[in-house]
């Protein structure tokens, strides 16, 4: 019979980018605060320095790892900086020193193996990014309008141009099902949406909530022609890829609902 693990048994902590990134930051402040410790200045194996730093190596593995979990039962035996045994002797304090002084180059040296690591994943997860961006782009279903004239754009790396084509082609379609080729820009998308006196509808607008969500769709294609096109055509935007992919979608959503819009 397989034996089934217990619920609380400690596993590996998962940590985000952001996670890691905050911990390299944790980790090299505690490593500055060790590396200045002169070990040679303890009178005592009660020197409540020594205290103090257990205690702050411990935090710091309990906040980047859990108390939980695999990697601080790993790690957490380098908060230990007074194990050296008390001889008799008119050396002894000497002896102390010493292997406090070895206890704490042996955190510093293992704090440095767990930031390296988290940097090296890190590195790893960039150098994968553009490639991960790349195939969450082509696995949207973009609208066919809209991945027609920003797909070739996209992929080749003109992040903010395939943005401003995608906002230029939802105003074209407004205009072509609205039947009304002579507005442009905001003024196109509030006389067609208006919850008035609308062009195109989004439902009966026979309640509230129904004029409230034609207003709110009114607003949403006003924005995405003045917040996302206009500042693309008239000025030299730089789009990052992730940032560029969302906005295209966006856009292939309100095609997509322009499609169910109807006079």
């Amino acid at each position: 019979m397989t034996k089934r693990m217990a619920s609380n048994e400690p596993k590996c902590a998962e940590l985000s980018v952001q996670q890691k990134q905050s911990a390299i930051e944790e980790i090299d402040k505690l490593i500055d605060e060790l590396s200045k410790f002169d070990s040679t200045t303890i009178g005592n194996i009660s020197d409540d320095r020594i205290y103090i730093f257990q205690i702050k190596i411990n935090k710091v593995l309990v906040d980047i790892f859990g108390p939980n979990t695999l990697d601080y039962e790993r790690y957490r035996n380098i908060e230990y900086l007074n194990t050296t045994p008390i001889t008799m002797g008119s050396n002894d304090i000497q002896v102390i020193q010493q292997g406090v002084g070895a206890a704490v180059k042996k955190a510093v040296s293992v704090l440095n193996v767990i930031k390296d690591g988290f940097i090296r994943d890190i590195q790893n997860i960039d150098s994968n990014k553009p490639s991960r961006i790349l195939a969450a782009y082509s696995g949207l279903d973009l609208h066919p309008a809209i991945a027609t004239v920003s797909n070739d754009l996209y992929k080749n790396g003109h992040y903010a141009q395939a943005v401003e084509a995608a906002a230029k082609e939802i105003e074209r379609l407004v205009k072509e099902k609205s039947g009304m080729p002579d507005k442009y820009g905001s003024s196109l998308m509030q006389h067609v949406f208006s919850s008035n006196s609308p062009k195109l509808k989004f439902n009966s607008l026979s309640s509230q909530s129904d004029k409230d969500e034609q207003q709110g769709f009114m607003y949403l294609y006003t924005g995405a022609v003045m917040a996302i096109r206009n500042p693309r055509a008239h000025e030299n935007r730089i789009d990052a890829p992730e940032e560029a992919l969302e906005y295209i979608a966006f856009i292939s959503l309100l095609a997509k609902r322009l499609d169910k819009a109807y006079k």
